[in-house]
């Protein structure tokens, strides 16, 4: 499970792909969008290829979380 903080990167780093692309995502924009040093970042992750690896966990079990809910709610 996610820290809080380990969230708020994740969505901050949805956002920079999104404005940005991959070539955007760096880690001392992503620190500065959330607001943190970059030992924090260190502190929560045990390196970039560790975040990137969460990060598309999280996106992955967002996603999918999000088309069950709307496949429960279609009653046809």
């Amino acid at each position: 499970m996610a820290s809080r903080l380990q969230e708020r990167f994740f969505d901050h780093g949805l956002r920079i792909l999104s404005e940005h692309g991959h070539s955007g995502l760096k880690i001392i924009p992503l620190c500065q969008s959330v607001k943190v040093t970059t030992g924090a970042f260190y502190h929560s992750f045990e390196g970039w290829r560790d975040f990137i690896d969460q990060l598309l966990e999280h996106w992955r079990v967002e996603r999918t979380t999000r088309l069950v809910e709307a496949a429960e709610q279609n009653q046809d």
